[in-house]
């Protein structure tokens, strides 16, 4: 094998243990490293095809009217580096994940419902458990107002639900501890006794 030959084989096998580096490498490119492989890739193989054919390809000479001489030559490096470059693939940035759905709850109440039906409702779509610390029987059985709630959280509805209740709720607080929402009296006038 001539020397030439094996220049040759060396960018050839340097272009494929470059590929095969860049395939099996986890792949956290920007672009601009997408640019710089692209470019590479197609240097290797120009040098790789220049090497194996040597001498131009392609020779066009043109005698001007006034004397001069035009030539154009290719080599098969030439065009190799122009296939590879032109055929390579578009890099397209991997796009982010999709933010996750916000948890909304929406909940119809109807009319008649009690306050403590509404918010136990509103409580199982957000997957929690209810406790009304402070709340007597006959005002956790306050009737609602039929309402549609569309709220960013359960918290927000636990709170609106106090507007759609006829009389006689007492003011309260939502506290949520883990999966817990406990919706507090505020009232002290108005607890419970077990709760006093």
């Amino acid at each position: 094998m001539t020397p030439q030959l094996w220049i040759a084989l060396g960018f050839v096998a340097a272009l494929v243990a470059f590929l095969m580096i860049a395939y099996f490498t986890k792949d956290t490119s920007t672009i601009n490293q997408q640019r710089i492989l692209r470019f590479l890739t197609a240097l290797c193989a120009g040098f790789g095809g220049g090497f194996f054919t040597g001498d131009a390809l392609v020779r066009l000479q043109q005698q001007l009217s006034n004397g001069a001489t035009l030539g154009i030559s290719g080599t098969a490096g030439f065009a190799l580096f122009f296939v590879v470059w032109l055929t390579y693939f578009k890099w397209v940035p991997p796009s982010p994940p999709p933010p996750p759905p916000p948890d909304r709850i929406k909940v119809s109440i109807p009319e008649g419902w009690t306050f403590e039906q509404a918010a136990r409702v509103v409580i199982k779509a957000a997957r929690g458990t209810a406790d009304f610390p402070g709340f007597r029987q006959e005002q956790l059985a306050v009737k609602m107002r039929a309402t549609d709630l569309d709220e960013s959280d359960a918290h927000s509805a636990l709170t609106k639900l106090r507007y759609a209740a006829y009389d006689g709720l007492p003011k309260y607080r939502v506290e949520l501890e883990g999966s817990v929402f406990h919706i507090c009296n505020l009232d002290p006038s108005h607890a419970s006794q077990e709760h006093l």
